[in-house]
């Protein structure tokens, strides 16, 4: 009989009432790490959120950049040393959600450096430090919420993200020459993960001054997640990432009354831009963005 299952039936018996307080303690972490599994082994990703590079001649949703069902059954692009892989697109389609999956695969795979606790040093900027802990970790498509061992610490060291293994993430802002600068002494890391970066006032600042400490293991990397603005900074990032489009169309995890409000509220707005309304070429009469990987242009 497994720990999980051994505390299943005492919870059912009453007879963990009797145990220790450390085993009660164990028994509890093997069920929030089954639980974990279980809820991580259920995600069902939409095919932007899988990072993928598309072939010669391929074409997207209605001839835009948006990726559709056949893009599932394309490889799993494997990041190298600092690539940027990028999730791009619309209200709802589960950016931060692919953020957090890709934190926790890294997290959970082969240590980059042995050295260090967990084997993996992370940062996670966001436009705030609010934004970091509220969005990336304790919201309804954060760390957390795929597994709830994840915790928010202050330390000397500033606010960090503790994973189970012992591994940590830094959690940083975007939003003044301060919150760039502390990125100098941010540490080593060997991922980067920049949530919402077209809202981060000092993006380009984040990109310069975090490169040189992207350094740990052998395929150190970024993984960026935003909606479309047009902004220089942004568009540099498009030309030198693997990019995966989504739009608020073929969001099917979304509720369709939600679907429907945001067009009725934001089409042919600017902040309906990344909303997209159906049967429409982008919101606004506006070009899609095209679809760049590693320099190439794939609309």
């Amino acid at each position: 009989m497994t720990p999980a299952t051994s505390f299943e039936s005492a919870l059912t018996s009453g007879a963990w009432l009797d145990w220790p307080l450390d085993k009660k303690r164990r028994a509890l972490e093997v069920l929030r790490a089954k639980r974990s599994e279980l809820v991580r082994s259920a995600w069902q990703p939409y095919p932007w959120q899988r990072p993928h590079v598309h072939p010669d001649g391929w074409e997207g949703s209605d001839g835009g950049p948006w990726c559709t069902p056949a893009c599932l059954e394309l490889p799993v692009y494997v990041p190298k040393a600092h690539d940027v892989v990028m999730l791009f697109g619309g209200r709802g389609i589960g950016k931060t959600d692919y953020g957090a999956q890709h934190v926790l695969d890294h997290v959970n795979g082969p240590p980059c450096d042995p050295r260090v606790p967990g084997g993996h040093r992370l940062t996670i900027v966001a436009p705030t430090i609010g934004d970091a802990v509220e969005s990336c970790v304790n919201g309804p498509s954060g760390l957390r919420a795929y597994d709830p061992r994840v915790r928010v610490v202050g330390t000397r060291e500033g606010t960090l993200a503790r994973f189970p293994n012992g591994s940590r993430a830094r959690l940083l802002g975007a939003s003044s020459p301060e919150d760039v600068n502390r990125l100098r002494s941010a540490g080593n890391a060997c991922l980067i993960w920049i949530e919402e970066a077209a809202a981060c006032r000092h993006l380009a600042g984040v990109l310069d001054i975090s490169s040189p400490g992207l350094r740990l293991g052998h395929a150190p990397h970024y993984v960026v997640t935003t909606t479309p603005r047009a902004r220089p900074e942004v568009k540099a990032l498009l030309k030198r990432a693997v990019v995966t489009q989504g739009r608020t169309e073929d969001a099917w995890h979304l509720p369709a009354e939600v679907r429907e409000a945001l067009y009725r509220q934001h089409a042919g707005t600017r902040i309906g831009r990344p909303v997209r309304q159906p049967g429409r070429v982008g919101v606004g009469r506006r070009r899609p963005v095209p679809q760049v990987v590693r320099g190439r242009d794939r609309r």
